[in-house]
C-alpha cells in the first residue's frame, strides 16, 4: 500500500486515503475494501489499483472511485448507493448499482456485469455501451470493443475463485478496534515503474507526489535511464536555467 511516498502492508481497519495506491502480490487470495455505505471491493491476485484517482473527476463532479491498472477487481454497490464507477486503461465504467467483475492485462481488458446494469465507455474510441445484467465487454489494443449477451467461459473460469463466493460486510467489525500499521520501505523504481509510465491522467501529480523518492540515488538513476517512458520528469531532473534578469536604463 503506498500513501503519498509511506510504503505500508495493508491491516484490517485501515483507513485510506484519496489516491492510495494499493497492489497484491500473485499469492493474494483475496483484498477487500468496505465503504460505510455497504460498497465493498475485492482485488484478487497480482492487482493494482489507485482509489480515488485524482485525475478523471470531471470539474465539478465526482470522479470514479478506482483506476484498476492491472489484474482483477469485483466491485460490489448492490445494497448501497449507487458506485461512482470505475476506470481503466482502455474503458471507463459510468456509476452503476450492481455487481462487476473487472479484468485488466496486457492483451485484454474486460468486464462482467454480474447484476444490475452500467454505462461503458471506451478510452480514446467513440463507442459507449449500456451493459446490462449478464452481459460482457471485451477490448484488445486501440480497436473498439465487444459486448455479448452472456459472458464466455473462458473468461469466466479464469475468474479468482474467491470472488465467488458471498462474504458478508464487516466495515463495522473492522473499524472498531485500533489498526497497528506496519510500515514498509520506499518503493524501488522498479517496484513504482508500472505507475511511472502509466499513461495520462493516470499520473496525474505523480511528479510532485513521487519527488521526494529522488532523494534515493539509485531511483533517480533509473528515473534518468528511462527517461523515453516518462518524459515529464525531464525538467525535474534537468530544470532550465533561471532566464536572464532585465535590463534597466541607467542615467545621471
Amino acid at each position: 500500500m503506498l500513501d503519498g511516498v509511506k510504503r505500508s502492508r495493508a491491516a484490517m481497519g485501515q483507513p485510506l486515503a484519496d489516491a492510495v495506491i494499493i497492489e497484491t502480490s500473485a499469492d493474494t487470495r483475496l483484498l477487500r475494501i468496505e465503504w460505510p455505505d455497504g460498497q465493498s471491493l475485492n482485488l484478487g491476485p497480482a492487482t493494482r489499483v489507485m482509489l480515488q484517482p485524482p485525475g478523471f473527476a470531471p470539474r465539478g463532479k465526482p470522479g470514479p472511485a478506482l483506476y484498476l491498472l492491472q489484474g482483477w477487481a469485483k466491485y460490489n454497490s448492490a445494497l448501497a448507493s449507487p458506485a461512482s464507477g470505475l476506470a481503466t486503461e482502455r474503458f471507463a465504467l459510468g456509476p452503476f448499482k450492481g455487481v462487476v467483475v473487472v479484468r485488466v492485462d496486457a492483451a485484454e481488458s474486460w468486464a462482467f456485469v454480474q447484476s444490475g446494469s452500467a454505462p461503458l465507455s471506451e478510452t480514446r474510441a467513440p463507442s459507449r455501451h449500456e451493459l446490462a445484467s449478464g452481459s460482457f465487454y471485451a477490448r484488445s489494443g486501440t480497436a473498439p470493443g465487444t459486448v455479448v449477451p452472456s459472458a464466455p467461459s473462458k473468461q469466466l473460469t479464469a475468474v479468482p475463485r474467491a470472488f465467488r463466493d458471498t462474504l458478508p460486510l464487516r466495515y463495522s467489525q473492522a473499524t472498531a478496534n485500533p489498526v497497528k500499521i506496519e510500515n514498509l520501505p520506499a518503493p524501488s523504481y522498479a517496484e513504482l515503474q508500472p505507475w511511472l509510465v502509466a499513461k495520462a491522467p493516470a499520473n496525474t501529480g505523480f511528479t510532485l507526489r513521487f519527488r521526494p523518492l529522488l532523494r534515493d540515488r539509485s531511483f533517480r538513476k533509473e528515473l534518468d535511464a528511462h527517461l523515453t517512458d516518462h518524459p515529464e520528469w525531464r525538467p525535474i531532473l534537468y530544470p532550465p536555467p533561471p532566464p536572464p534578469p532585465p535590463s534597466a536604463a541607467t542615467g545621471r
